[in-house]
């Protein structure tokens, strides 16, 4: 690994220590490459330990020096947003005196509880998956039966009807103006809809 973190590698430091300095990894947002993980275990920035399934990151102290004096070290472009406030961050360290664990604050103790990304979803075939708990319906009163409907007894067939002579043509009607003393209402200008059209 070279001297300073790549922008990716900056990026993953920036997550965990938004954490508090540790993390599991499936819980980071991008998601962690290996190549990245491990370019910053051989760098000595990250620790890494196992806790059940998943890993657990850690930053280390160099980690820490590291950060504290690159907050202006390059991201991802995508996270122009982020390396902005770091900027900002770095002014407000810069003019106080203060070290970025003093913004930060110290790292927990007892690693948070784990939050995956996504809850897993059991299958329908699969025999252990609990079925939702019933819950107590109220129980329907029978309805009383209805009586049967007579029969309909068909109609006659309609005789044919004589044929209607064509009525002479109306005139049209002149158009209605409206009254001077009913406010017109102005036309709605057209909507968004309209203007795509």
């Amino acid at each position: 690994m070279s001297e300073s973190p790549t922008p990716q590698q900056a990026l993953l430091l920036w997550c965990l220590l938004g954490r508090g300095g540790t993390a599991l990894q499936g819980t980071l947002v991008p998601e962690v490459r290996k190549a990245d993980r491990e370019a910053l275990i051989a760098g000595r920035y990250i620790t890494v330990e196992t806790q059940g399934r998943a890993l657990r990151l850690t930053v280390t102290d160099r980690g820490w020096n590291w950060a504290g004096g690159h907050l202006d070290a390059a991201l991802p472009p995508a996270f122009r947003v982020l390396q902005d406030w770091l900027g900002r961050i770095a002014a407000d360290l810069a003019a106080t005196g203060r070290p970025l664990a003093d913004l930060i604050g110290p790292v927990p103790d007892a690693p948070p509880p784990a939050t995956a990304r996504a809850p897993a979803v059991k299958s329908a075939k699969d025999p252990k998956a609990s079925k939702p708990p019933k819950t107590a319906s109220p129980k329907k009163t029978p309805s009383p039966k209805k009586a049967p409907s007579p029969k309909k007894t068909p109609s006659p067939k309609k005789t044919p009807s004589p044929k209607k002579t064509p009525s002479p043509k109306k005139t049209p009607s002149p158009k209605k103006t409206p009254s001077p003393t009913k406010a017109q209402s102005p036309k709605k200008p057209p909507g968004p809809k309209q203007l795509r059209a």
